[in-house]
């Protein structure tokens, strides 16, 4: 074994890969490693440090899995996890699992973590909570291992798909509370529209070939809710930026799931009027406030 070499192998150094590099580190050796060092150096190779490594956590933006995965897959190691924490969609629309498992091909053990787990709280040692989404009972088991007595708490479910659906999705809607939060159109407001994104939100995730009960765990309602009340949360604050009417610097997981969703026709979008009203906000923000009231007027109609 390298110098460099390590049971677990973290990719990515931003604010999650620090945190789950110091979650997992309490109690094995981890090693890090960064695509693009901050000081403007080559990135150290790659391949060596997979080759070595029992468990690859990628703790980078899901556009940077469909140019990594393949090197990952190539020196992966029989009988190496892949775990991601991605949310999102690459450019051709695919999730941070999707990606891996085409990556990967079959026979290869891959899980996901999702859930109410802000990297500062976690680095802090503050609890966090996800589902650790993979089909194998013996893959969960080694992974929620590795985080024996950490502060990140995991729950199994074997529905991969409709996790990794379900916290790409919540961004979409998530906005949507933050812009009712800066119109001032109350609590109960809140409420209803989170009933209304979930309702929507079960049955895109059951269109997608996932359970239509996985967005209300720990992947879905979970995170919703913690993007949805905290005031450093970016979902939160686009929405309430796009309350004010502002137009610039919009950029963030949801708008480019409904871009992707649009450009690659995922699913037939017609059924969902919130996810819809989500898309017009952030086609022509100065119409938010009339176009939040006008569904709320017409609810339940």
């Amino acid at each position: 074994m390298t110098e460099r070499g390590g049971r677990i192998l973290v990719l990515g150094t931003g604010r999650i890969g620090k945190a789950m590099a110091h979650l997992l580190g309490r109690r094995q050796p981890v090693v890090s490693w960064e695509g693009l060092p901050p000081d403007g150096s080559a990135p150290e190779p790659l391949e060596p440090l997979v080759h070595q490594a029992e468990f690859v956590f990628f703790c980078m933006p899901v556009v940077a899995h469909s140019d990594i995965a393949p090197r990952v897959a190539a020196a992966l190691p029989d009988g190496a996890v892949c775990v991601t924490i991605a949310k999102g969609l690459d450019e051709s629309g695919r999730t941070a699992a999707g990606i891996l498992h085409q990556a990967l091909g079959e026979g290869k053990a891959l899980a996901a973590i999702y859930g109410p787990m802000i990297a500062e709280d976690l680095q802090a040692d503050r609890l966090g909570f996800a589902d650790l989404a993979c089909p194998q009972r013996e893959t969960f088991q080694q992974v929620r291992e590795l985080f024996r007595g950490s502060a990140l708490k995991l729950v199994h479910t074997t529905d991969l798909t409709g996790a990794s659906w379900a916290v790409v999705l919540k961004n979409v809607y998530v906005p949507l509370i933050g812009a009712a939060d800066e119109l001032q159109l109350g609590d109960n407001v809140r409420g209803a529209l989170t009933i209304d994104a979930f309702r929507e939100l079960a049955a895109i995730v059951e269109a997608l070939g996932g359970a239509p009960t996985s967005p209300y765990g720990l992947a879905g309602l979970g995170d919703f809710v913690g993007s949805a009340t905290s005031a450093d949360s970016h979902h939160r604050q686009l929405g309430r930026r796009l309350a004010r009417g502002e137009t610039r610097g919009l950029e963030g997981e949801g708008p480019h799931t409904l871009a992707m969703i649009d450009r690659h026709r995922l699913f037939d979008t017609e059924p969902y009027p919130l996810l819809n009203l989500a898309r017009r906000m952030f086609a022509d923000p100065p119409a938010t406030a009339d176009e939040l009231r006008g569904y709320l007027e017409g609810w339940g109609e």
